[in-house]
């Protein structure tokens, strides 16, 4: 771990005291470590791919149903699509997103600041993730430039 400073700085300096493993940018972690940002796909291992659902390349070939959907979806592992279940509604896409007809989430539409949850703002219409400099600008933290609601964690390359 670097040395610690008060603030952010985009110098490849270290962003603060963190406890071990958290991260607010790469130069928080070890040598070829990346940070991370809360959520984030991350595939491990080999490949790292699971094969959760049948591969497939258009949403026809996965079935479904009106209240059941499922989609073709690219799994970012595997390198090939999967069918997945498609969503409901809000509470199946997470924040600042909502179902679209086509059972994908996408961006929630908005119209002002408060439309949008913590750490995301309105542009263009659409909610997107809040772009910062400091903890100050976020309802949690800065991590790689984006406004998070908890720290990103040190990570290095698949094995």
């Amino acid at each position: 771990m670097g040395t610690a400073t008060s603030e952010p700085t985009s110098a490849g300096e270290s962003t603060g005291t963190l406890p071990s493993g958290s991260c607010r940018s790469a130069a928080d972690c070890e040598n070829i470590e990346d940070c991370v940002p809360p959520g984030a796909v991350t595939c491990g291992g080999a490949t790292g791919c699971t094969l959760d659902g049948a591969p497939c390349n258009t949403d026809p070939e996965c079935g479904g149903t009106p209240d059941a959907p499922q989609i073709c979806v690219p799994d970012p592992c595997c390198g090939m699509s999967l069918c997945q279940p498609g969503c409901l509604g809000p509470a199946d896409c997470g924040p600042a997103a909502m179902c679209g007809a086509d059972a994908r989430c996408v961006p929630a539409t908005c119209t002002d600041e408060p439309d949008c949850p913590a750490n995301y703002s309105c542009t263009a219409n659409t909610c997107a993730q809040t772009p910062c400099d400091s903890d100050a600008q976020c309802d949690g933290f800065c991590v790689n430039g984006g406004c998070q609601p908890a720290l990103g964690y040190c990570m290095g390359p698949a094995a």
